[in-house]
């Protein structure tokens, strides 16, 4: 009985006063959710309760070769094959050639990235960067698992900043950083606004363009398309891992119970 009725207790309350002890074996599975939770003290957004849930869909494809691979295809659908440009020496070519071109990077390994977050997590984030002009100069990926994002502005409706940290797992709950863990204390971003770009934080660490699709009853983070399917991933990763522990065990049981005779 996972949630007894005021009957039930009283039974059971019975039951066991007449020495009768009554074990419930029984777990109730939970339909899968993306939580959007929202705490005073914090300035982001937590993704999942435990705001880690982009990490947990990450180690479904993890343990998963199945699901990694329809990810895997799923992300090259989306970036395609190329870019055409319609005419030769355009504007545009020249732009996203200059603006992606940083550090050994094209435009091509710009897109195979941001696809990837795409099928994953169906969001995807981009670092603008500006010259001392204020025009636009570089456009850098940005792991979508790293970011989140900040609360709703009241006045204007809408977000005006996003955190970045390669590590939420250390730094959700962390108030203190040694020297070595200053890399996973959130960075606040400023959301993509031009008029903006000689603010010192834009200075420092550019501006997001986060794109996520519409999905329905969330505000602030997307819902991956495959939700409806995780619960049937996590039992496959499951059964092989129930498989592969008995072949560790040689087949054999992992306890013994031994009732001595009085």
């Amino acid at each position: 009985m996972s949630n007894p009725s005021k009957k039930e207790r009283k039974l059971l309350e019975s039951l066991g006063k007449s020495g009768i002890h009554v074990v419930n074996f029984a777990r109730e599975s939970q339909a899968p959710i993306v939580s959007e939770r929202i705490q005073k003290e914090k300035p982001w957004v937590f993704w999942g309760q435990d705001n880690l849930y982009p990490n947990k869909l990450i180690r479904l494809a993890d343990n998963s070769a199945l699901h990694s691979a329809i990810l895997d295809t799923k992300a090259k659908m989306i970036a395609g094959e190329s870019i055409i440009y319609e005419s030769e020496n355009s504007a545009a070519e020249k732009f996203l050639t200059d603006a992606t071109g940083v550090g050994g990077t094209t435009i091509s390994k710009l897109i195979k990235a941001i696809s990837v977050d795409v099928a994953y997590f169906k969001g995807l984030v981009l670092n603008v960067q500006f010259d001392l002009n204020g025009k636009v100069n570089e456009l850098k990926h940005t792991d979508y698992s790293y970011v989140r994002s900040g609360k709703v502005d009241i006045k204007t409706r809408r977000i005006s900043s996003f955190y970045h940290s390669p590590r939420w797992d250390i730094a959700t709950n962390k108030k203190v950083y040694k020297e070595y863990e200053e890399i996973y204390r959130p960075v606040e971003i400023l959301a993509f606004n031009g008029k903006k770009f000689r603010d010192t934080k834009s200075k420092n660490g550019g501006q997001f363009i986060v794109n996520k699709s519409y999905s329905p009853a969330t505000t602030y983070y997307p819902k991956p398309s495959y939700l409806g399917a995780t619960n049937y991933i996590e039992i496959a990763a499951k059964i092989a891992n129930f498989h592969k522990s008995q072949l560790d065990n040689g087949m054999a049981g992992n306890m013994h119970m031994h009732i001595p005779k009085d």
